[in-house]
């Protein structure tokens, strides 16, 4: 197979599975206090890089079909392009699984918790309070999604990656 096809199809069905558990799970998935499972797809750019490609696509579909606000979508949609990209840096950065895992959790982690809650409070009008606890939520949330649920899948994809070329 043609190493674009495969590229693109690899893209595209992260892309599916991040948008399919994002929808099926939309009232976990969205909102303020949201807990994100297709997050824990955020840790395969360490091993492929189609992944940054399918979950930023994945975020945007999921974003559109649960009915996040334009800005949402926007913002949520490049949160999720950045941090894929740097952990897709981290994956050839560092060499060590555990180190890759750590490092590169840290980017969808972080973002996710303190750039989302302060565009929800700019959008709201409602800075102060409100964004410590939405920020202290997305980082307990997404640190379950990216560590708990992600490293595992991570651990998966990079003992099949060094089996065969895949």
């Amino acid at each position: 197979m043609n190493k674009s096809i495969r590229f693109i199809a690899r893209a595209g069905v992260i892309s599916a599975l991040y948008a399919v558990l994002s929808i099926i799970l939309t009232p976990l998935s969205s909102g303020q206090l949201q807990l994100r499972v297709s997050e824990c797809l955020c840790l395969l750019p360490l091993v492929m890089p189609q992944a940054i490609v399918g979950v930023t696509v994945g975020c945007i579909i999921a974003n559109i079909a649960t009915g996040c606000a334009l800005f949402d979508i926007i913002i949520g949609s490049l949160i999720t392009l950045i941090s894929a990209l740097l952990t897709g840096a981290v994956g050839k950065l560092c060499r060590k699984s555990v180190i890759k895992i750590i490092l590169g959790g840290i980017f969808p982690v972080l973002l996710n918790a303190f750039v989302l809650p302060l565009v929800w409070s700019l959008y709201l009008g409602q800075i102060g309070g409100e964004y410590i606890v939405m920020a202290l939520w997305l980082t307990l949330s997404q640190s379950i999604a990216v560590y708990a649920l992600g490293a595992p899948i991570y651990l998966i994809f990079n003992k099949i990656q060094n089996k065969k070329s895949y």
